[in-house]
């Protein structure tokens, strides 16, 4: 990801494994399937706190458990808790 922090994540996963489809997700989420599309192909899009925080809610997951920061930035996790 050019001038930002490379974010990994579960999305996929985690929806796959709740029998989800994209657009179920996206609904709950309040966001678009194509971003939600983006964001599980590992596409270069600037995800937000906002944007990580409305799809963990959305997975009943803490965002930790489905984003995690590449280590080799300096980044701390803990500002995304949302518990």
């Amino acid at each position: 990801m050019k001038g930002g922090v490379r974010v990994d994540n579960k999305v996929k996963e985690i929806r796959i494994e709740m029998k989800l489809s994209q657009e179920e997700l996206a609904n709950k989420s309040g966001l678009s399937r194509y971003l939600i599309s983006k964001i599980e192909n590992g596409d270069d899009v600037n995800i937000t706190k906002n944007t990580m925080i409305s799809i963990s809610n959305a997975l009943n997951k803490k965002v930790t458990d489905v984003f995690c920061l590449d280590v080799n930035y300096s980044f701390t996790l803990y500002q995304f808790n949302t518990e």
